[in-house]
């Protein structure tokens, strides 16, 4: 069973694309699905592969700061710590997660500046 915190924040969707895309409850029920399956465009793309907690969040965050309100950062991740740990960044910190999926050993991640 997932510890409480997970069930909350994060809820396994299937596709017909054979993707599992982990997105938090409140984010995923009230996004259409045509856009979750959908790869949004980007402004900036922080490749944090290899890298393990806490480094993915702490490059994110410099990231963050590098870009403009309403502009669209792509993280791409191997940790899969960042399931957990990138949505709740986002929540605590005011920023929109667009949308979430594992594409292979890789996390991918769209947020828009809050």
């Amino acid at each position: 069973m997932l510890p409480a915190c997970s069930r909350q924040l994060c809820k396994a969707v299937p596709t017909s694309y054979a993707l599992a895309l982990f997105l938090s409850a409140s984010i995923c029920e009230n996004m259409p699905m045509s856009k979750i399956v959908d790869s949004p465009d980007f402004d900036t793309l922080l490749d944090t592969s290899g890298l393990s907690c806490p480094e993915p969040v702490m490059m994110l965050h410099g990231a963050v700061r590098d870009v403009a309100p309403g502009q669209v950062i792509k993280v791409v991740a191997t940790d899969p710590s960042t399931e957990r740990d990138i949505p709740k960044f986002c929540q605590f910190l005011d920023h929109e997660l667009i949308a979430h999926y594992q594409q292979g050993e890789s996390y991918l991640y769209f947020i828009r500046r809050g």
